[in-house]
């Protein structure tokens, strides 16, 4: 089927199966918005490094502005730190420290009649009580075990020691009456 179309070919319609084509013109139109639209990216792009360019040397300024400030930040964290260090150090010595007025009361009252106390002292590793005892049952040694068991069996006493023995007795007699003198040590236990 011939067809007569006598319009000019910018009016015609394409019939070329939905392709796009373009004419010369319209390329050149195209190519130009295209590097147009590309240098307005540029320039964009440009003016924001320049304005990011500008706020870091702003910032970089202020940064050195405080810098006496941020020095006197980092002396006062290093005390801090320090300061917070020896602050451990003196909890772990509270938890470390006896109590020892409850411990010497502890003794005088599990103490039995005919004993007593010449001396109590203390080393880094024991408390050592020199004591005597009289009985005129002749009981020494059942009063003095009597008094160890006790001190054992009370758990406000015994639970800072590991241990409790008695040593270094000795027999005496003054005015008729025999006394003996004792040590006993206890250890101290590792805290």
């Amino acid at each position: 089927m011939i067809e007569i179309n006598l319009l000019p070919e910018e009016f015609k319609i394409n019939k070329s199966g939905g392709k796009f084509s373009f004419s010369k013109d319209q390329i050149v139109y195209i190519a130009l918005l295209v590097i147009g639209l590309l240098l307005i990216v540029h320039i964009y792009l440009a003016f924001l490094g320049i304005a990011k360019n500008i706020q870091l040397s702003i910032l970089t300024k202020k940064w050195h502005s405080l810098e006496p400030q941020r020095k006197e930040l980092e002396k006062f964290n290093s005390g801090f730190a320090l300061s917070s260090q020896s602050s451990a150090v003196v909890q772990q010595l509270i938890q470390k420290r006896i109590s020892w007025a409850p411990k010497l009361n502890k003794l005088s009252f599990n103490l039995p009649k005919g004993v007593w106390f010449n001396e109590i002292a203390l080393s880094p590793k024991d408390l050592i009580i020199y004591g005597s005892v009289i009985s005129l049952e002749k009981e020494e040694m059942n009063l003095v075990n009597k008094f160890i068991e006790n001190l054992k069996n009370d758990p406000g006493f015994i639970n800072d020691f590991s241990g409790i023995e008695v040593s270094n007795l000795l027999r005496k007699s003054v005015g008729g009456y025999d006394i003996f003198d004792f040590t006993i040590t206890a250890g101290l236990k590792e805290k």
